[in-house]
């Protein structure tokens, strides 16, 4: 049987608002706080690896995709709220599947 992986729902959270200042970042946008926000990660780089199962980091995209795309919340997998003038923009952003996917790799080696 297939082994459960252990993520808390607040650590989720965590790397999802990580994910999203990275993506941010990546757009060019910067805020003062993003280092305390990566320092603080309950989870990050190799212990993330190994909760999701320590597989390649593109079969784990998929495998987190698949769940954003289900979450009840998701509208649209590329649609993300990230920052505008270093606050939450209330209007989600478009974003391409490759700069997410440089976005994943970066989270995985914090």
């Amino acid at each position: 049987h297939a082994q459960q992986t252990m993520i808390l729902h607040g650590e989720a959270v965590a790397c999802g608002i990580a994910f999203a200042l990275l993506v941010s970042f990546e757009l060019g946008e910067r805020c003062d706080y993003a280092q305390s926000v990566y320092d603080a990660l309950p989870i990050k780089g190799q212990r993330l690896r190994t909760l999701l199962g320590n597989l390649p980091a593109a079969d784990l995209w998929q495998q987190v995709m698949h769940f954003v795309c289900h979450d009840k919340k998701s509208i649209d997998a590329r649609r993300w709220i990230l920052l505008a003038n270093g606050k939450p923009s209330p209007i989600p952003q478009q974003v391409d599947a490759k700069t997410l996917y440089h976005c994943w790799q970066r989270l995985l080696a914090l």
